[in-house]
C-alpha cells in the first residue's frame, strides 16, 4: 500500500497550513499537544517538526484533494469471499 503523506518537498509551506486552520491558534497548539509559544516560534522561523506538518496537512485541505486523486483501496483490498463471510457472521 503506498503512503498518502506527502513527502517533504511536495508539504506545502507551514504558512499555508497554519492559514488553512480554522481554530484559533491556542487550539491549533493544544490540538497538537505543544505550547502556544512553540506555534509563534514555528511560524516565525517558517519551519517545524515533520510531526507537525503532517497533522497539520492531515487537517487540511491539501489532504482532502490528494486523497481524492489516488482510487479507493477498498475495492483493491478486499480478499475474496469476504463478503459472504461477514455476510453470514452478521446473521
Amino acid at each position: 500500500m503506498p503512503f498518502r503523506a506527502p513527502s517533504a518537498a511536495r508539504m506545502p509551506p507551514l504558512d499555508f497550513l497554519l492559514a488553512d486552520q480554522i481554530a484559533s491558534p491556542q487550539r491549533i497548539a493544544r490540538h497538537l499537544g505543544v505550547s502556544l509559544r512553540s506555534l509563534q516560534r514555528w511560524r516565525a522561523s517558517g519551519n517545524a517538526p515533520r510531526a507537525v506538518y503532517l497533522a497539520l496537512w492531515f487537517e487540511s485541505r491539501w489532504t482532502c484533494k490528494h486523497c481524492r486523486r489516488r482510487p479507493s483501496m477498498k475495492s483493491n483490498t478486499r480478499a475474496p469471499g469476504l463478503h459472504r463471510w461477514s455476510a453470514s457472521a452478521r446473521g
